[in-house]
């Protein structure tokens, strides 16, 4: 999931205007619909870096989330619903509430 929603990730070259391929497309592939520049894709936005990007997660943060997971501190929001629902779970975690939402 995570791979597809950050991998569909397009940019106008000339105004900025983001896209995404499956949430926001454009009206023509790889034409803007606001100026009608030119999209294209961040280095940082390629599924090829997006994968190294999660091995280096996997290896180097997970052990420190799991540290914090342990000690009881560790707030988990799934991120995988609607936005608002997720901005209601972030603030509930940060205002104290339950540690662990769905």
């Amino acid at each position: 999931m995570l791979i597809n929603r950050l991998g569909g990730r397009w940019l106008c070259r000339q105004c900025q205007t983001p896209y995404h391929e499956t949430f926001s497309p454009p009206t023509e592939d790889g034409v803007c619909d606001r100026c009608g520049g030119d999209l294209f894709q961040r280095a940082d936005d390629q599924r090829d870096t997006i994968t190294r990007r999660l091995d280096v997660y996997l290896e180097q943060t997970v052990p420190v989330v799991e540290y914090y997971r342990a000690k009881g501190v560790l707030a988990e929001v799934n991120g995988d619903q609607e936005i608002p629902t997720v901005q209601q779970h972030l603030r509930k975690a940060v205002d104290g509430g339950d540690a662990s939402v769905a």
